[in-house]
């Protein structure tokens, strides 16, 4: 694998830092995730995903941001998500290449409870079970309009329980929509 491939990663951190998470603790969110980071002009902007019972707000916070999120906001990183209980974070970023990990890494390692869960290498593959699940639930009508299998035959055909199949279904479509968009979403060509 060449060194300007993307590579994902997931980690854990501790951010007693972040103004996002103080602002929100103050007015009694204690959960939240953080789907989305910008800088505009010396702020940063937030995209907050907040949940109220069943409910699910997005609500967009400026602050004037912490470390982590001015490294998670460079040209060569792209945030997919952050949840935050209390001061940890489990963040899931996709980064522009090899060089971009280990400059990123190399200040996260400054931060308490740092911790790699997982790394992706390269663009995202689908395991064998995602693809035979997908590709069932295509030529099966799963997608279409209205549904010509439903969610409980397609498991049972595929011998798997309906709350696997979603869920594996929802894995290899995240995979292939981040692959189709790569560029996108990590700037770099």
């Amino acid at each position: 694998m060449g060194s300007k491939e993307p590579l994902g990663m997931i980690f854990r951190v501790k951010n007693r830092e972040c103004k996002v998470s103080r602002l929100l603790k103050e007015n009694g969110v204690m959960e939240f995730k953080i789907i989305g980071i910008k800088p505009y002009n010396d702020k940063m902007i937030h995209a907050v995903e907040i949940h109220e019972g069943n409910i699910t707000k997005i609500k967009m916070l400026e602050s004037e941001g912490c470390e982590l999120c001015r490294l998670l906001s460079s040209d060569k990183a792209f945030l997919i998500s952050a949840k935050v209980e209390d001061d940890n974070m489990r963040c899931e970023v996709i980064l522009s290449s090899r060089q971009a990990f280990r400059k990123i890494s190399s200040v996260l390692r400054t931060y308490n409870g740092f911790k790699i869960i997982s790394i992706v290498k390269g663009a995202p593959m689908l395991t064998k079970r995602q693809e035979e699940a997908l590709i069932a639930a295509v030529r099966m009508g799963y997608f279409d309009i209205p549904r010509r299998i439903k969610t409980k035959e397609l498991a049972k055909m595929l011998g798997i329980s309906q709350a696997s199949l979603t869920e594996t279904l929802r894995k290899a479509m995240k995979k292939l929509i981040m692959e189709h968009y790569r560029d996108l979403l990590v700037g770099e060509r």
